[in-house]
């Protein structure tokens, strides 16, 4: 029961760290096409981002986007 409880335990903090360190090995910019079709789809106008993107998983999820333009977005108002 012990070793089964620290075996938990050590997987929880492997995956943990994980989280809180992944997302500085990831080149965000290489993924802008799919972020701003997510973002296109969720807000209903075209987005195109300029600046740098940036995520965070840990201590809180924090998405961080500069230089972001909408078209076609005042049409639809």
């Amino acid at each position: 029961m012990r070793e089964s409880l620290t075996i938990l335990a050590s997987c929880l903090i492997l995956i943990l760290t994980s989280a809180l360190v992944g997302p500085y090995f990831v080149d965000w910019k290489q993924h802008r096409a799919w972020v701003e079709s997510q973002l296109s789809q969720a807000i209903g106008a075209q987005v195109i981002v300029d600046g740098a993107i940036d995520l965070k998983l840990l201590p809180a999820l924090a998405l961080s986007i500069e230089k972001v333009h909408l078209e076609g977005l005042a049409s639809k108002m």
